[in-house]
C-alpha cells in the first residue's frame, strides 16, 4: 500500500492529523479496559461515606466532604490541593459505575494530549512538528503496573496538565498581544490557571518555567511596532502577574501551611544526597519507550513476556519504520501553513521547544530526587505519578529532533541534486 498518494491528494497534514488523532484516541481507550486502580478503589466509596455522614448526596454535601478532606490535609501534611478533592468527589459521587468514571478518565487523558499538540503547534508554527508529536504520543505513553497516573489516582495528573497547558496558551498570547490591556488580562488568566494547577497537584509548581517559556515566545512574536526594549518594558507587568500567582502559592503552602503542619510524613520530607543523583538519572530514563518491564520481560526470560505484547511491539516497529520511510519523501512544504516563518525564527522556536520539553522531563525527576522516601524505591522501571508529565516532555523532544533530522535530509538531497546539475 502506497501511503504517499493519499497523503498528497488529501493534503499531508490533514491526512496525518486524522490518523494521528485516531491513534491517540485508541491509546486512551486502554483506560476504559482498566478497573479501579491505585487509590481510586477506596475513593470510589466516597458517595457512600457522604450518605453516611450527611444522609443524602447533593451539591452542598459533596462540596462539604471535599473541603473536609482538603482541610485535613492542610492541617496534617501542609498540602493544599482543593481542586483535586472537588473534582474527584463530584466524579465519584455522580459517576458511580466503573464505565462512567473510566470514560471521564480516558477523556481527561485524551484532552491533555490534544492540548499538548496545540501548544506544540503554537510554539513551533510547524504543522509537521505537531503531527510528529501526535504520532509520538501513543509510543511514549506507557501504562504501568505500579503508580500509574494514566488510569488511576483520580485523573489528578491529567487535570493539572490541562490547567498548566491552558495557562501556557494564555501566557503565549499575553506575550504576543499588541494591546497592553489585553496582554494584562491574558496574564491574569495565565496566573489564575497556574495557581489552580498547583491547587490540583504540587507537580504543577515545578512547571512554572514552561509557562514562562511560552510567555517569552509570545513576546518574540509580538506584533507591537516599537523598539525591542519598549516591548520588554510593556511585558514586565504581565510577567509580574504570572510570577505573583506562582509565588502566592509557594508562600501560602511552603511558608505557612508546611510550617504549621502537625503530621508531615516521609513522603513530604525533602532532602538531597548522592542518592538523589541516581534517582534523578533513573527518572530521566523511565519515560522512554520499552523501559517499563520487569526482569522477566527481557530476552532470556520470555516466560513472563506475553505473546500479545511481542506481537504488538513488532507491529509498532513495522508501522513506525514505514512511517519514517514515507515522511522522508514528503517535503516540509506539504505541512507548511500559509504564514510560514523565516528560517531564523524557526530555529529560535525549535530552541524554545527543546527548553519547553526539557522542563516537562526534568521537573518530575527532580521532585523524586529530593524525596528521601524514594531513594531506595525509585528506578527506571519504578516511578511515580509525574511520569506522565515526563512522557509528554519526551514527545516534544522526539518530534523536534525528528523534524530536524528530516530537515537536514531535505537539505542534503537539495545539495546533492545541485551538484548533479552542475556536473
Amino acid at each position: 500500500m502506497n501511503l504517499q498518494k493519499p497523503l498528497l491528494k488529501l493534503g499531508a497534514w490533514k491526512y496525518s492529523l486524522s490518523v494521528g488523532i485516531l491513534a491517540w484516541a485508541l491509546t486512551c481507550t486502554n483506560v476504559l479496559r482498566s478497573t479501579w486502580s491505585g487509590d481510586d478503589w477506596p475513593n470510589s466509596q466516597a458517595p457512600y461515606v457522604i450518605l453516611w455522614r450527611y444522609g443524602k448526596i447533593t451539591f452542598r454535601t459533596v462540596y462539604l466532604e471535599a473541603m473536609y478532606w482538603n482541610n485535613q490535609w492542610m492541617i496534617g501534611e501542609g498540602r493544599f490541593y482543593p481542586f483535586t478533592w472537588l473534582e474527584t468527589r463530584f466524579a465519584f459521587s455522580y459517576l458511580r459505575s466503573l464505565w462512567q468514571y473510566k470514560l471521564l478518565e480516558s477523556f481527561m487523558l485524551f484532552l491533555s494530549g490534544a492540548l499538548l499538540i496545540l501548544i506544540i503547534y503554537v510554539l513551533s508554527s510547524s504543522r509537521r512538528i505537531a503531527i510528529f508529536s501526535l504520532f509520538a504520543l501513543p509510543v511514549f505513553v506507557q501504562f504501568r503496573n505500579d503508580f500509574d497516573p494514566h488510569l488511576a489516582f483520580g485523573f489528578m495528573v491529567e487535570s493539572l496538565l490541562i490547567k498548566i497547558e491552558i495557562a501556557c496558551l494564555f501566557a503565549y498570547f499575553a506575550g504576543k498581544s499588541a494591546k497592553q490591556v489585553k496582554s494584562i488580562m491574558l496574564s491574569v488568566l495565565a496566573g489564575l490557571f497556574i495557581f489552580i494547577g498547583c491547587c490540583t497537584y504540587e507537580y504543577a509548581f515545578l512547571l512554572f518555567p514552561a509557562v514562562i517559556i511560552m510567555y517569552w515566545s509570545g513576546i518574540t512574536r509580538s506584533e507591537i511596532q516599537i523598539e525591542w526594549k519598549q516591548v520588554v518594558k510593556q511585558r514586565i507587568a504581565g510577567f509580574s502577574i504570572i510570577a505573583a500567582a506562582w509565588m502566592g502559592y509557594a508562600i501560602f503552602v511552603f511558608g505557612f501551611l508546611r510550617t504549621k503542619a502537625v503530621a508531615i510524613n516521609g513522603a513530604y520530607v525533602l532532602s538531597v544526597s548522592w542518592k538523589s543523583v541516581y534517582i534523578f538519572v533513573s527518572q530521566l530514563l523511565a519515560p522512554l519507550p520499552l523501559t517499563n518491564f520487569s526482569g522477566s520481560d527481557f530476552p532470556g526470560r520470555l516466560l513472563g513476556f506475553r505473546l500479545e505484547a511481542i506481537f504488538g511491539a513488532l507491529l509498532m516497529i513495522i508501522f513506525y519504520t514505514y512511517f519514517i520511510r514515507v515522511y522522508r519523501n514528503i517535503s516540509a512544504k506539504e505541512f507548511a501553513p500559509i504564514d510560514s516563518r523565516m528560517k531564523e525564527e524557526q530555529k529560535f522556536s525549535r530552541l524554545n521547544l527543546y527548553l519547553f520539553g526539557s522542563s516537562f522531563v526534568i521537573a518530575p525527576s527532580f521532585m523524586l530526587a529530593i524525596q528521601p522516601l524514594w531513594w531506595n524505591k525509585a528506578s527506571i522501571v519504578h516511578s511515580y505519578l509525574g511520569i506522565l508529565i515526563s512522557e509528554f516532555g519526551y514527545v516534544i523532544l522526539f518530534a523536534t529532533l525528528f523534524d530536524r533530522y528530516l530537515s537536514n535530509q531535505e537539505r542534503a538531497r537539495k545539495v546533492h541534486l545541485q551538484k548533479k546539475v552542475v556536473r
